[in-house]
C-alpha cells in the first residue's frame, strides 16, 4: 500500500475505501441482513450483514477519535494500532448490543454518516499536520489514518463479501 503524501492524496484514498464498502453494502436484501452464516478459513465465525455494518460504525468512531486528536497524539501508545484493536475488541460487544435492534437503513445512514464526518475531520487538517516529518512513514497522522482505515474496510468488505456468498 503505498501512503498518501498529501491532504488530497489521502482524502481521495478514505473516499474510495468508504465508496468500495457502500457499493457493496448496496446490495444487502433487507430481508436477510439479519441472517447469520458462518464464514472464514482459519475457523468458523458465525456474522451477519448487520455485524458487519456495526463494526465498521465502531472503527469509523475510533478513527473520528484519532483523527481529531491530531498529530500531537498520533504516536501515543493509546493510538497504535495494537491499542485500537484491542479497544475495538473491546467495545464491539456493546456496540453490537447497542444496535441489535436498528434497521438496515439506520445502519446505512449511521455508517454514511460516520464516514462523512471522518473524510470532514480530516480535510480540516493542513497537509504539514497530516505529515509531519517523523523516523518512519506510517508514523505520520496521515499515515496512519490511510492503515486504520485500509485495515478496517478491508476486513469489512472480505467479511461482508463473505457472509453473501454464504447466504
Amino acid at each position: 500500500m503505498k501512503l498518501p503524501a498529501s491532504r488530497q492524496e489521502l482524502l481521495c484514498n478514505l473516499r474510495d475505501r468508504h465508496r468500495q464498502f457502500r457499493v457493496e453494502a448496496a446490495t444487502i436484501r433487507a430481508s436477510l441482513y439479519r441472517r447469520t452464516a458462518e464464514v472464514g478459513h482459519a475457523y468458523r465465525m458465525p456474522i451477519d450483514a448487520a455485524t458487519v455494518l456495526v463494526d465498521l460504525i465502531l472503527w469509523n468512531t475510533m478513527i473520528l477519535q484519532f483523527a481529531a486528536a491530531g498529530a500531537g497524539d498520533a504516536g501515543s501508545p493509546f493510538y497504535s494500532r495494537e491499542a485500537m484493536l484491542d479497544r475495538f475488541c473491546r467495545l464491539t460487544h456493546g456496540f453490537r448490543r447497542d444496535f441489535n435492534g436498528s434497521s438496515l437503513h439506520r445502519l446505512h445512514e449511521l455508517t454514511r454518516l460516520g464516514q462523512e464526518r471522518v473524510v470532514s475531520s480530516v480535510a480540516r487538517h493542513t497537509d504539514a499536520a497530516l505529515f509531519a516529518p517523523s523516523g518512519a512513514g506510517t508514523g505520520t497522522l496521515g499515515g496512519q489514518l490511510q492503515i486504520l482505515t485500509c485495515m478496517a474496510y478491508a476486513n469489512g468488505l472480505s467479511k461482508l463479501r463473505a457472509w453473501k456468498q454464504a447466504v
